[in-house]
């Protein structure tokens, strides 16, 4: 089971910042390795529901953690920004 997880993760480590890189660049490729966790849940979920394991709400509860860590790394990053003139965009231009 996790050797087949790590084989997806592999396959689309590679495919995806490929694909990613060819139609964004850079960041497409740095796209393309964060999507890396994607096909090993998928796999990871399937396999669960088809051994009745399946808890729909606690996979809730772990994405709604993430989205909220994530909306609040991006407000936080936002702010931190416009703060301090040397990490903001128009210094950076």
């Amino acid at each position: 089971m996790i050797l087949v997880g790590n084989v997806l993760r592999a396959v689309w480590i590679v495919l995806g910042s490929l694909i990613g890189y060819y139609f964004l660049g850079f960041l497409g490729f740095v796209y393309g390795l964060s999507l890396s966790v994607l096909p090993p849940l998928a796999y990871y979920l399937w396999l669960q529901k088809s051994k009745g394991m399946l808890i729909f709400r606690y996979e809730l509860y772990k994405v709604a953690f993430a989205l909220g860590v994530g909306i609040t790394s991006y407000v936080g990053s936002t702010l931190f920004s416009g703060t301090i003139p040397w990490v903001s965009n128009e210094a950076m231009t």
